[in-house]
């Protein structure tokens, strides 16, 4: 058996529109393969179709070799990279019912990829790989299916996204990796309940208009949303974020500051742990006075009427006397009655039992294809490099 590399593939065969695709061997699986790169590819009609199976060895039944189908069942490393192909042609992609994964760099550099097409149905995809969609600046929107695990650093870094959907249903990702969205076009995104972290620089450079934090959400770290574009009115923090990095909402510039948001409303009784006093921007240096002022005047900061259950004493007391929610003065801090608000929560399916092709339960997922049963009785396949 073959093992895939960025620079070789097993075989090739064209697909139903004549378009020459590559392929390699899927390890541990005689029934599967992936789409793979090749160095000298060039895809010149803007619509790649992939097929849900080819056929090796076809024409050659006379000499006693039967055909061989394979299903493929994912989009491999750098398959269609613009630095390894030429692909600045490709405006769509359509991919076939049973793709499981979409690799690391599988789409790089994709100039004019506007669309990526899901199949009906398909309940198998789980994976969306490391600087997937890095650099396709006409990548417009993006569905994220509900059957999604998890998703790559950089994934869709310094690409033309404007609006992002996670399919109703998804209650396997957890975490927005580091850089995820860094400088993209994203506008427009609704972040689901079941994530509990947003990553460095996550959405960082983004002109998202609007931002809605789900309740669930636990830890924000550093430049998550960094130089964001537009100026918003509000962003609420829930009251179940614990954890909030360096820089979280401030500018860019000489000082890095909060410019964007207008009004900030942290949910938690108790004021959530901040890496640092530059949670909310550099101090600043008065020349007249001769020294630092870290006071943050232009930003109204509302907070619960609670008492704070680890302070002991009122919710504006806590933010007031707490470092670095000291540097709000005073006069900028409300607070308001939240008794009313019931957030809700998101239920979450997760992972039972692991088994091998031939049903053998396993410990854990080993290097191949793999059967995973989740406690809600769905069941999907998942490869393993």
């Amino acid at each position: 058996m073959v093992i895939p590399s960025v620079w070789a593939w097993d075989f090739c065969v064209p697909n139903q529109d004549g378009v020459m695709l590559y392929y390699n061997f899927i390890e541990d699986d005689d029934e599967a393969c992936e789409v793979t790169c090749c160095k000298n590819a060039d895809y010149e009609i803007p619509t790649i179709r992939i097929p849900e199976k080819v056929i090796l060895n076809r024409g050659n039944v006379d000499f006693g070799d039967p055909d061989t189908i394979l299903h493929v069942i994912g989009i491999g490393d750098n398959a269609f990279n613009a630095a390894r192909s030429y692909t600045k042609n490709i405006e769509r992609i359509e991919l076939p019912y049973g793709t499981s994964y979409i690799g690391r760099k599988a789409f790089s550099g994709c100039e004019a990829l506007e669309a990526v097409v899901w199949p009906k149905n398909n309940e198998w995809f789980y994976s969306i790989g490391d600087y997937a969609f890095f650099r396709c600046g006409a990548l417009g929107s993006f569905q994220i299916p509900k059957s999604t695990e998890e998703i790559g650093h950089m994934a869709f870094a310094y690409s033309g996204l404007l609006s992002l959907d996670f399919e109703k249903g998804n209650e396997f990702i957890t975490v927005i990796p580091d850089s995820c969205f860094l400088h993209s076009g994203l506008y427009q995104i609704k972040i689901p309940p079941f994530i509990k972290e947003i990553g460095v620089s996550a959405f960082a450079e983004c002109p998202i208009k609007s931002l809605e934090l789900p309740y669930g959400l636990e830890r924000i770290d550093d430049y998550a949303f960094f130089d964001m574009t537009f100026i918003m009115e509000r962003i609420e923090i829930p009251a179940t974020v614990k954890h909030l990095g360096e820089y979280v909402f401030c500018s860019r510039g000489q000082r890095k500051v909060m410019k964007h948001v207008r009004n900030l409303y942290v949910n938690a009784s108790t004021p959530p742990y901040c890496i640092s006093k530059k949670t909310f921007g550099d101090d600043y240096y008065d020349k007249e006075e001769k020294k630092y002022t870290n006071s943050i005047i232009d930003v109204t900061l509302t907070v619960p009427i609670d008492i704070s259950k680890e302070y002991g004493i009122s919710s504006f007391e806590a933010y007031r006397t707490t470092f670095p929610w000291n540097r709000f003065p005073e006069n900028v801090i409300q607070a308001r009655d939240l008794s009313g608000i019931k957030p809700a929560t998101a239920k979450t399916s997760q992972p039972e039992d692991v088994f091998s092709l031939d049903g053998r339960r396993l410990a854990k997922t080993q290097k191949g294809l793999n059967i995973i049963r989740y406690k809600d009785g769905t069941a999907k396949k998942v490869v393993v490099k």
